[in-house]
């Protein structure tokens, strides 16, 4: 079971960091995963001196605006499963940089997107979209994101 978890940051590492803490604190690294930083803001300076991270600088966003999730959204989804008929892996997780992990969230996720009587390709916690997961599947029958929601808000509604 291969999992991507992409987290969107905003110049704020204190909260980012303490995101990370508890991602690698938890069950996830029993999984073959990869964490993925959507970094927008030209001032960085979270540790990322951890196994299996790489971060997306957004050069293209200015420090100014005021988001575009639904692009980092489809960001995710690109580039975490890659070919959605051959996908990358197996379950795409995105969330906001203040969201903290139980140590045990990973497993539970698993269980509700693979359980055989009833079982989720899509999967939201929180308010908004603070927290979503994907299997292939969710993706062929929801689709994208409409990225003309350019704000930081109301594309989750949408969704």
């Amino acid at each position: 079971m291969k999992i991507k978890v992409y987290i969107v940051t905003y110049n704020n590492d204190e909260v980012l960091n303490k995101n990370l803490d508890s991602l690698y604190q938890s069950d996830l690294l029993a999984y073959d995963y990869e964490i993925i930083i959507i970094n927008n803001h030209s001032r960085f300076e979270a540790v990322i001196d951890r196994p299996n991270l790489r971060v997306v600088h957004n050069s293209v966003r200015p420090d100014f605006s005021d988001g575009h999730l639904a692009r980092d959204w489809n960001f995710a989804l690109i580039d975490g499963f890659r070919d959605i008929t051959n996908p990358d892996c197996d379950i795409v997780v995105a969330c906001q940089n203040d969201t903290i992990f139980y140590p045990n969230w990973c497993s539970y996720l698993i269980e509700l997107h693979t359980r055989q009587n009833k079982r989720y390709d899509f999967i939201q916690f929180g308010a908004g979209d603070n927290f979503m997961s994907w299997k292939p599947r969710g993706v062929k029958q929801i689709g994208l994101w409409d990225e003309r929601f350019c704000s930081t808000a109301f594309q989750e509604g949408d969704y």
